[in-house]
């Protein structure tokens, strides 16, 4: 995002990028920050304990991970409203559907500032993604729904386990 973000600025100089977080690789962005010359319009907030405050400020949300599990950061973003840009890694793929929920791209600067520039010139996309993505979120991950999910689970394994023992009983006798 770093690396895109000059491409994006070279269009649009009123862009901002914040990272929020903190981390063994803060220092090392920081350094790419100066070393492109975007110190002015990378703001690194550190470690946030008001999320929803930060996601109140943004106009879009954009997940570069290349190693990620289910993606609650993304999953709260999208229930948030806020238009999304993801790659597919990992289970993201299970999260995002491109260009209904979210937009992809693959982990590199030329395609996240393609992206960007597409959300920041399209308020119709912005807006349908804002829709479908909270709608995905309500939808498919709610806590709500995952419980439910987790139950159903528990009930298939438990009824292919009684099955099983059925059949081990009926073989026993014959």
């Amino acid at each position: 995002m770093i690396e895109a973000l000059p491409l994006v600025r070279a269009l649009h100089p009123e862009v901002r990028l914040l990272l929020a977080g903190d981390g063994p690789c803060r220092a090392d962005l920081e350094a790419l920050t100066k070393r492109l010359g975007q110190t002015e319009a990378i703001l690194f907030p550190g470690f946030v304990t008001d999320v929803v405050q930060v996601y109140a400020a943004l106009d879009a949300f954009v997940f570069p991970s290349e190693f990620e599990g289910l993606g609650t950061a993304l999953q709260a973003a999208m229930a948030a409203g806020l238009p999304c840009i993801s790659t597919k890694r990992g289970a993201l793929g299970e999260v995002v559907d491109h260009e209904r929920t979210a937009l992809i791209a693959e982990p590199n600067s030329k395609e996240f500032a393609a992206m960007m520039l597409r959300l920041i010139n399209d308020e119709a996309l912005r807006r349908n993604l804002s829709k479908a993505g909270r709608s995905e979120v309500e939808q498919r991950f709610s806590a709500d729904r995952m419980v439910e999910n987790t139950i159903r689970l528990y009930e298939d394994v438990l009824q292919k386990l009684r099955k099983d023992e059925t059949r081990q009983i009926d073989l026993r006798e014959h």
